[in-house]
């Protein structure tokens, strides 16, 4: 349990587009008294600046993924961030994607991918579970290690 780790600290970066969510997010995720939140941005010049010395355990990456070509352009900076950062969780959260998508940024190196459809409240309690690696059977949320659940 997470009782006997200090403060996990979390990196929330978003696009242009989410810039205003992720007070939102920081918010959120504060309410768990596991977690100290920083924000910053998804720019590849940011890496280095304002997350890789935050030392975090988790970067929650959010993008409106709104234009052609945003979707390389995250996969991109996910990637950047991996081989910065190799032991960090990274979560992922953008709007619904098509399985192959998803596979992309999982090859890139995001341990996980939340829907930004997703309640809020139930963020926290699965940003746990995940740093912790139990599994989420929350349908909102995809780890590398468990495909989307099939309609039932």
């Amino acid at each position: 349990m997470l009782m006997s780790i200090e403060k996990l600290r979390v990196v929330v970066a978003a696009d242009k587009a989410r810039v205003d969510d992720r007070l939102e997010v920081k918010t959120g995720i504060e309410s768990g008294v596991a977690f100290q939140v920083s924000l910053s941005r998804v720019k590849i010049s940011r890496i280095n600046k304002e997350i890789v010395p935050q030392n975090p355990n988790i970067i929650f990456a959010m993008a409106a993924l709104e234009h052609p070509g945003e979707l390389n352009d995250f996969r991109g900076f996910i990637q950047k961030l991996r081989k910065k950062v190799p032991e960090t969780t990274i979560i992922i959260q953008t709007p619904k994607l098509a399985d192959h998508q998803r596979q992309r940024f999982f090859e890139a190196g995001a341990n996980a991918w939340v829907d930004e459809e997703m309640p809020r409240e139930l963020l926290t309690q699965a940003l746990e579970k995940i740093v912790v690696g139990e599994t989420v059977f929350e349908t909102s949320i995809i780890t590398r290690d468990r495909p989307p659940c099939s309609p039932r």
